[in-house]
């Protein structure tokens, strides 16, 4: 993570993370979503959740931030209009 720090980070972007060496990656980024069978540090630091790997927790986010993008592209800012999964 260190190389790309170095250039014009966008605080916009979401990142997804389950393991401590996430966790540059989480913390340099305005809407970090840690899995929900994330690592105990990762899910203290980052600013949201996201189901499990295995539950295709990316895949569902990126598919509701792909279907808010076509509804609404004027609300598409990670974290706003996109709800966090939780287990039931």
């Amino acid at each position: 993570m260190e190389r790309p720090t170095r250039r014009r980070q966008s605080t916009r972007s979401p990142t997804f993370g389950d393991m401590p060496n996430d966790l540059p990656m989480l913390t340099a980024v305005g809407h970090s979503y840690a899995m929900a069978n994330a690592h105990p540090d990762v899910l203290r630091a980052a600013h949201h959740r996201a189901l499990a790997n295995d539950e295709d927790g990316v895949a569902q986010l990126l598919e509701q931030f792909v279907d808010t993008l076509v509804r609404r592209p004027d609300r598409l800012i990670p974290g706003s209009t996109v709800r966090e999964f939780s287990r039931p």
